[in-house]
């Protein structure tokens, strides 16, 4: 974030790790921190924060995925796609995450590299069109 201000996928590094970490307020300040420069990433870092305060606060739940449904109108964007599938994850939306993960890995083969082993996808490990996905994009595996 420090180097590129503008790029919000640090804050969603930022926010996923800090959930990893069961730190509520730095996850959703991590969206504070960065100054999107386009109307779609000024979604993203809208709907981030939404998705990110819903995951302390289950309250807030339907609003994010309304804004989050809204955000599928840009998945086309790479960039967008790997975003949506983290906040579906995070909000534990994992029948939401698998279709997005099937479109995005084709066009971002290097992004799904790891799906053994992050744990963004523990819960899809069971399913067999993930194990495929895994076969095919997967080039980190535990030893």
């Amino acid at each position: 974030i420090r180097i590129d201000p503008a790029s919000v996928d640090g804050a969603f590094y930022l926010a996923y790790a800090s959930q990893q970490l069961h730190q509520y307020a730095p996850m959703v300040a991590a969206f504070d921190l960065v100054q999107p420069a386009t109307p779609v990433d000024r979604e993203q870092v809208t709907t981030g924060r939404l998705a990110y305060r819903a995951v302390a606060d289950p309250a807030l739940r339907p609003q994010a995925l309304a804004a989050l449904k809204s955000l599928s109108g840009h998945q086309s964007n790479v960039d967008v796609a790997g975003n949506l599938i983290q906040m579906y994850s995070s909000l534990g939306e994992h029948a939401a995450v698998l279709p997005l993960l099937e479109t995005f890995c084709p066009a971002n083969p290097t992004a799904c590299s790891d799906l053994a082993i992050s744990p963004m996808y523990t819960a899809l490990r069971a399913d067999p069109r993930f194990q495929k996905l895994v076969k095919k994009y997967n080039t980190v595996t535990v030893q």
